[in-house]
């Protein structure tokens, strides 16, 4: 047999192997959680608390994140590349911080959402879109937790980042997904280095659910911006898993008067409680 078939051989054994050890470890949160087995957490993440999905509606403000562990398949592709359990996020925008309407910003690529800004879907291509609270709480196929700011976000601190990014799709480039996962993911990693080392450049037009989050509060004055050399690069190396990580975490760097509570607050639906 000559060399290169040997070559061949062993390059398609180890991404075989690589493979099974992604699809794996998504499993091995997709399943027990699907199966209501045990909740999406480890040892070095936030306590959870139970929390009725009323209570949210009601008390959550502008700036707020909602964090979200699905069950579907992109969900368990975000999962298995990442090795954590939450796979979406997005922030509470409100016109009052006690009564009033209340909406979630974020980017998707689910079909059934209205986006309100547009009213009507976003359709297969997804992308930024204003939806309503209170459907993002009722009708995602997994978990969603509440993670409340220290103090509201301005309002109109938000709202420029929205007319800038409301035309934008749903990035569904897999580099760029493996850039939010290079601090806990080797493979990811090595993946983004090759990448850079080939000057594969990011789609300044496109964006996806942790990247948009981290954008909109950056533009907010939620985050220090000392060690942040490039806002844009920044914003593409958070993943919602640093949204659910402790306040006094490095990454992402919260301003003290914005540091999120120390807790992950299980929305409970009605039926649920």
């Amino acid at each position: 047999m000559p060399w290169w078939h040997w070559v061949c051989c062993v390059a398609m054994a180890a991404f075989v192997v690589a493979t099974a050890a992604l699809v794996a470890n998504g499993l091995r949160h997709s399943l027990p959680m699907r199966l209501g087995l045990r909740e999406p957490r480890r040892r070095s993440e936030l306590p959870v608390v139970p929390i009725h999905h009323r209570d949210v509606l009601r008390r959550a403000k502008t700036g707020d994140l909602l964090l979200f562990s699905g069950y579907s398949g992109d969900s368990m592709i975000v999962r298995a590349w990442s090795w954590a359990p939450l796979t979406h996020v997005g922030v509470v925008v409100r016109e009052s911080n006690e009564s009033g309407p209340a909406w979630l910003w974020e980017a998707n690529l689910d079909e059934t959402k209205v986006d309100c800004l547009r009213g009507c879907s976003r359709g297969k291509e997804g992308g930024a879109q204003l939806t309503d609270l209170e459907t993002s709480l009722r009708a995602y196929d997994g978990r969603v937790f509440w993670r409340p700011l220290g103090r509201a976000l301005p309002l109109e601190r938000i709202l420029p980042t929205i007319a800038a990014c409301r035309d934008f799709e749903f990035n569904v480039n897999s580099v760029d997904l493996m850039r939010s996962c290079v601090r806990r993911n080797p493979f990811a990693r090595g993946a983004v280095r090759i990448a850079d080392a080939l000057r594969v450049r990011k789609d300044s037009e496109r964006t996806f659910c942790s990247e948009l989050a981290a954008t909109t509060l950056l533009a907010a004055g939620a985050f220090r911006t000392d060690d942040i050399v490039d806002p844009q690069r920044f914003a593409a190396s958070v993943h919602p898993q640093d949204f659910g990580a402790p306040s006094d975490a490095p990454f992402p760097p919260w301003q003290p008067e914005y540091r999120p509570t120390d807790e992950l607050l299980w929305v409970v639906p009605a039926e649920g409680c």
